[in-house]
């Protein structure tokens, strides 16, 4: 790249981020909504193959995949090295640090590969299992094609483009979907799902490709790479822990009961972390970049931090809520009676999405302040934590993990996490309960009232089949929880319906004239 390229880069890229600075709010509102419409709808997307190939596999099949999935997305971690997060936060970027950490993550996921392919054999002794070994070397594919696009991706991700994000994300999705349900109906099995995830990835990732304004171009080494790597390796090592924190349960089920039994808990996990997960991913991808732009004013900081907790809350808790009281019906209904053994990890484990939804936001605060090295000591405990729970509990087989490493997420490692982030906001413990207390009450109500409703169906119609408990159920929660919020937290409900009107183009009303 020309000296007079590099420079015009770089002149956008501050030119971008200073308009960003002044329009933080709206952009920041504009991104979340077209994030989290994306969320939606690739949620929907997911749920309804994961209902097509819940009833075309078995448990087996899944838990073979989770075994694999242990393996390569730690891979995958390790190869992004928090690269892209360090890119995002940083003031100014140039195109030669743009060159370096292409090549950098590119070599590693190369590497990675070559390493998933060749411990695979290992994989396979493990897990007692031996179909793993295979579905781990082709699956881990993956990293390299995920590499490519890191940097478009973290380019996309700081100038809050996220409509352009979107349409990857959820084109991506739809060809998994397709590429997954079509192999499964012929009859390949596992294969159906490790086909499906490589092909959204290409899809995807050729997508952001085109999409981003920057193309892979040899470009000479420019001054920083250094702090790029420093604090990529915090973010790296952070989300290892982070994910060994969720995955040590699965390694534990694996090994000591089995792929069937690993599929169960799988399914249970994924279903009950639809809600929040989706919601992370929402404001992982916005908060970072918003609150990295505000790190040096810390009373706009909290401010920032308490609004997002307060919706946060307010998103995922009555979803939570209503899916736990509805859970017999949620998994007859979307997974078919084979996974009935699903129905308790099920409920228990959306607590912890319950309590997850509060301290979501511990990264982009700790990262956009620049100490990530804080949130890698806590996930150190936290992963060391669940791994605990999950080994002592194992004898009593999915349920007992479920349950003890629901208890430990709620009463231990939750509220530590939420106190550290609140700290480093500017705030408190004590202001964090005082914005997510409103609606929490709000989904506890709409839950009782989900239930009730579900079981006065069931009581009328003794055989009714159960989907209509549960549309009936989900309906009379969703409503009860918007009665409880015009009372509760009324600002809340007044501010949403601002958003929605402005999203959709809608002038608010003109204030009457007095006289």
């Amino acid at each position: 790249m020309s000296v007079d390229a590099a420079t015009d880069f770089e002149t956008k890229d501050a030119r971008a981020r200073e308009e960003l600075r002044s329009d933080l709010g709206n952009r920041a509102v504009r991104s979340a909504a077209w994030r989290g419409a994306a969320n939606v709808s690739t949620a929907l997307v997911r749920l309804a193959v994961m209902a097509m190939l819940a009833r075309l596999l078995t448990p087996h099949a899944f838990g073979v995949v989770a075994m694999s999935a242990v393996v390569t997305a730690l891979a995958g971690q390790v190869s992004a090295f928090g690269l892209g997060s360090a890119l995002i936060q940083k003031t100014a970027v140039s195109p030669g640090q743009l060159w370096w950490v292409f090549r950098v993550n590119l070599g590693l996921s190369l590497g990675l590969w070559a390493g998933c392919v060749a411990a695979s054999p290992w994989v396979s002794r493990f897990f007692h299992e031996p179909l793993v070994g295979p579905v781990l070397a082709v699956s881990a594919a993956v990293l390299p094609i995920g590499a490519v696009g890191l940097v478009p991706r973290a380019l996309l991700t700081r100038q809050l483009e996220f409509r352009k994000l979107v349409a990857c994300e959820f084109t991506g999705a739809v060809a998994t979907a397709v590429t997954s349900v079509t192999m499964a109906l012929i009859g390949l099995g596992v294969w159906s799902l490790v086909g499906g995830s490589l092909a959204g990835a290409v899809v995807s990732t050729a997508l952001v490709m085109r999409l981003a304004p920057w193309r892979p171009s040899r470009a000479e080494r420019a001054e920083g790479c250094l702090s790029l790597l420093r604090f990529g390796a915090a973010v790296a090592a952070t989300g290892i822990v982070n994910y060994w924190a969720y995955s040590i349960a699965n390694v534990v089920i694996g090994r000591v009961l089995g792929a069937a039994a690993l599929g169960v808990y799988t399914m249970a996990f994924t279903l009950a972390m639809t809600p929040v997960s989706h919601l992370t991913a929402l404001v992982s991808s916005v908060t970072l970049p918003a609150f990295a732009a505000i790190k040096e004013d810390r009373e706009r900081l909290s401010y920032a931090y308490l609004r997002c907790v307060r919706w946060s809350v307010s998103l995922a808790l009555p979803a939570c809520a209503i899916l736990a009281a509805l859970a017999p019906q949620v998994v007859e209904v979307v997974l078919g009676e084979r996974w009935a053994a699903s129905v308790l990890p099920f409920r228990l484990l959306l607590a912890a999405a319950a309590a997850r939804a509060l301290y979501i936001f511990a990264g982009s605060v700790l990262q956009a302040v620049g100490r990530p090295q804080v949130e890698l000591l806590f996930q150190g405990v936290f992963c060391a934590g669940v791994a605990g729970s999950a080994a002592l509990a194992a004898p009593a087989g999915v349920n007992g993990v479920a349950g003890a490493v629901t208890g430990f997420i709620c009463c231990v490692s939750g509220p530590a996490f939420v106190g550290v982030t609140a700290r480093a906001a500017g705030t408190g413990l004590a202001g964090v309960m005082r914005a997510a207390g409103p609606p929490a009450l709000a989904a506890g109500v709409a839950g009782v009232a989900a239930w009730s409703a579900a079981q006065a169906v069931m009581v009328v119609w003794r055989d009714v089949w159960n989907g209509l408990p549960l549309i009936l159920g989900a309906c009379t929660g969703a409503l009860m929880y918007t009665f409880s919020m015009t009372r509760a937290a009324p600002d809340l409900v007044v501010e949403g319906r601002q958003r929605v009107r402005a999203m959709l183009g809608r002038p608010r009303p003109a204030p009457a004239r007095a006289g």
